[in-house]
C-alpha cells in the first residue's frame, strides 16, 4: 500500500520536473538535477524507474492542468470563455520559462516513442479546445471567423507560444498584446 508521503513525494517529483521542462527542456535536465537533501537518486528511480517515465508524468499533469483550466473557463463564462482562457495563459508568471507542453513540442524529435504519442494526443486536443472556444467566441460575439476555425486554433495557439519565447528573450510581456491582436484579425 502506497501511503501519502509516497504520493506526495511523486507528486512533488512531477511539479519539479515539469518546473525544469518549462525552463531548460525535457532534454536538458537529469535526475541529478532533482536531488534535494533528503531525496537521493535511488529515490528518485524508486518513484519514477527511466526518465521517460517522469517525462510521461510530466505530460500528464500537463494535460490534466489544461483539461482543468479549460473546463473551468467554460463553466464559468460560457462561449465567452476564450478570453478568459487567453488572459490567463498570458498573466502566468513565465519569467525566464515558456509553456511546458511548447518545450516539449520544441524537442519533440528527440523523445521517445511513447512520448511522443502522447504529447501528439495533447497537441491534437489543445487545438481542438481552441477551436471549439474560437467558435464559441464567434458565436457569442455575433463575428464570423475569417479563415477556417481549426486554422485560426493554430494561427492563434503560435502567436501565443511565440509570444512567449520572444518575451523569454528580450524581458517584456508580449503575449496580451500579441493575443488582443491575433483576435482582432481571426474575426470579420
Amino acid at each position: 500500500m502506497k501511503t501519502k508521503e509516497h504520493s506526495d513525494r511523486k507528486t512533488e517529483l512531477v511539479q519539479r520536473a515539469t518546473e525544469l521542462v518549462a525552463r531548460q527542456g525535457y532534454d536538458s535536465f537529469s535526475y541529478a538535477d532533482l536531488v534535494t537533501p533528503g531525496l537521493t537518486k535511488a529515490a528518485i528511480h524508486y518513484h519514477f524507474p527511466a526518465k521517460e517515465d517522469l517525462g510521461l508524468a510530466v505530460l500528464d499533469v500537463i494535460g490534466a492542468s489544461q483539461q482543468t483550466l479549460t473546463q473551468a473557463c467554460v463553466e464559468q463564462f460560457g462561449d465567452a470563455a476564450l478570453i478568459p482562457l487567453m488572459e490567463h495563459m498570458a498573466s502566468r508568471p513565465w519569467e525566464d520559462k515558456i509553456c511546458p507542453l511548447s518545450s516539449m513540442q520544441a524537442e519533440f524529435n528527440v523523445l521517445p516513442a511513447v512520448m511522443q504519442a502522447r504529447l501528439k494526443a495533447l497537441s491534437q486536443r489543445e487545438v481542438a479546445t481552441v477551436t471549439e472556444l474560437l467558435r464559441g467566441h464567434a458565436k457569442h460575439h455575433g463575428k464570423h471567423l475569417s479563415v477556417p476555425a481549426e486554422e485560426g486554433a493554430r494561427l492563434l495557439l503560435c502567436a501565443m507560444k511565440g509570444s512567449l519565447l520572444y518575451g523569454r528573450t528580450d524581458g517584456t510581456p508580449w503575449t496580451p498584446k500579441v493575443t488582443k491582436r491575433m483576435l482582432e484579425w481571426l474575426f470579420e
